[in-house]
């Protein structure tokens, strides 16, 4: 399982599966949020987003666009398979 702990705040993300990331904070207390922040369940209620995003892309397919709010990027997707269409908004 993908996993990783954020350097200022120390709190640790970590894929549970589904698409979704459960937070620990240190104090013990955590949540399951999904990949893209939004919570699901559990104790802690807010969580930063893009942790989320980075936790749970350990999990897509690799030939699905990957956006972050900076920057778009795709991988080339399996011989065989057509390719993405990226559509600017």
């Amino acid at each position: 399982m993908r996993q990783v702990r954020h350097a200022i705040t120390k709190v640790v993300y970590e894929e549970a599966g589904g698409g979704l990331v459960r937070v620990t904070n240190p104090d013990g207390a955590s949540g399951v949020f999904t990949g893209t922040g939004g919570w699901v369940s559990g104790e802690l209620r807010t969580a930063d987003p893009e942790m989320c995003r980075w936790v749970d892309s350990g999990s897509w397919a690799s030939d699905k666009l990957r956006t972050s709010r900076r920057f778009t990027t795709f991988t080339a997707p399996p011989a065989g398979q057509p390719e993405v269409e990226v559509v600017q908004r």
